[in-house]
């Protein structure tokens, strides 16, 4: 473990401690998308909140000047993989973005692990909720894809969609999807099923 990974881990327990002799707060199980002014210290309340668990960071992250390493958590879903979030912040605490991910490879990472219609409807289903969520709350967004056409799935492409808001408070919400059955092995190059969402929502300011 390099001294950066444990002048962090260090860091995220002394965290820990002090929220756990806090005052609780409840946020339940959404997304947080209003990140302005928020702390990473809110942010991990959040999270216990939650019932997440603590993921330790086994890499460097580079996320660019003024950015520390980001404290990640683990939230329990049935269908869907487990959701990752990620909360990247500033050396003042301040959260710079946060990215949620549910992948079917941070929970199964072989090559061809080709996933369920039920599994992939939930994906579906999943995403359609969260860009409705978004819309109500932010409006239109600029869209590219969709998920229409099934028969992507079984393609080297995929079956994806795209959506980005901008908010008043000049927050970014990018979302995508990606969901593909298809499996080819050629030579070094391998093309595995793929099955996730991504959601960042990043402060622009």
């Amino acid at each position: 473990m390099t001294n950066l990974l444990k002048k962090q881990k260090i860091k995220y327990l002394l965290i820990l401690v002090l929220l756990f002799i806090s005052v609780p707060i409840t946020f339940g199980q959404n997304l947080l998308t209003d990140i302005k002014n928020k702390t990473v210290s809110e942010c991990i309340r959040i999270e216990m909140e939650a019932g997440s668990s603590f993921i330790e960071n086994k890499n460097t992250y580079l996320s660019g000047k003024g950015i520390e390493q980001p404290i990640r958590f683990l939230r329990k879903d049935t269908i869907l993989p487990d959701l990752i979030v990620a909360y990247f912040y500033y050396t003042d605490s301040t959260i710079a973005y946060i990215k949620y991910e549910w992948d079917v490879k941070n929970m199964d990472n072989s090559d061809n692990n080709p996933q369920s219609e039920e599994v992939q409807n939930a994906f579906i289903e999943k995403y359609q909720s969260l860009e409705k969520e978004f819309t109500i709350k932010y409006g239109t967004s600029k869209v590219s894809g969709n998920l229409t056409d099934m028969e992507l799935i079984n393609q080297k492409a995929g079956l994806r969609k795209k959506n980005i808001w901008l908010t008043n408070d000049n927050i970014e919400i990018e979302m995508y999807i990606v969901i593909t059955n298809y499996y080819e092995k050629k030579g070094i190059i391998t093309y595995s099923p793929t099955h996730k969402i991504r959601v960042y929502v990043r402060n622009k300011n």
